[in-house]
Order: structure tokens, then sequence, then C-alpha cells
């Protein structure tokens, strides 16, 4: 009895070599927006804390000077807050496109695993049959003896 050997084996490990690759490098860039999205969530905790901070200066009585200095640096992390929510929005695209890639990719290594089980099926079958038909053989052998 022979062993089963699918005959695209090398396409199919490309494939899921491929899709390892895809699977690593889209962990990496979700990974990076993680970072950035949590980037933008310290920037706006720290706009809060300033803002909280002014409103209280304000009732306690603190230098004009100090609002101006506050203020303007507030002034700058909205700036600074506007543009991570724009280059989150541009990552979160990305993010989205590699996702449909790596299904994309997914979905193919699946096709050709379902090819190699369908062929490993049909081996099986055959094997099958010759086995049966060399036990008939037999049979019949024995039979006009």
């Amino acid at each position: 009895m022979s062993s089963f050997q699918f005959s695209l084996q090398k396409v199919l490990n490309v494939k899921e070599k491929n899709k390892e690759q895809e699977e690593y490098r889209y962990m990496e860039f979700f990974n990076h927006y993680l970072a950035e999205k949590e980037y933008l969530q310290r920037l706006i905790h720290e706009k809060q804390s300033l803002e909280e901070k002014m409103v209280s200066g304000q009732l306690n009585g603190v230098r004009i000077s100090d609002i101006h200095h506050t203020q303007g640096y507030i002034t700058h992390l909205t700036l600074t807050i506007n543009g991570q929510e724009k280059k989150l929005d541009k990552l979160y695209s990305e993010l989205e496109l590699k996702q449909k890639m790596l299904l994309e990719i997914k979905k193919e290594v699946k096709i050709w695993d379902n090819l190699k089980e369908k062929k490993r099926e049909e081996f099986n079958l055959e094997e099958n049959r010759n086995e049966q038909k060399e036990l008939d053989d037999i049979a019949s052998l024995r039979s006009f003896r």
C-alpha cells in the first residue's frame, strides 16, 4: 500500500508561508495602530486635565500669564489631537485593507487545503478499490480450487 503524496504540496507550503507572513505583518501593523490610539488617548487626557486645572485656577485666582501659557499649550494639544485623529483614520483604513488582504490569503489557503483533502479522499477511495479487487481476485482463485 502506497502513501498519499499531494502533487501540489510545494504550492500549498508557499501559500501557507505567505499566510503566516501576512498574519505577522498584520499583527505588527495592528499593534502600531493600538500604540497610536493609546497616544491619542494620552493627549486627550492631558488636555482635559489642563482644562480642569485652568478652570479651577480661574476660580482660585491665578496669574493671567499662567492662563495664557496654559491656553497656548491647550491650543497646541488640540492641534496635535486633530493631527493624531487624522493619522488614526488613515491607519484604520490601511488596517481594514490589510485585514481584507489577509482574509483573501486565508481563503486561498483554505481552497488549497480542500483540494488536498479531496485528492487524499480520492487516493484513499482508489486504494480501497484496489484492495477490494485484490481480495476479490484471491477469493475467486480459492473458489476455483
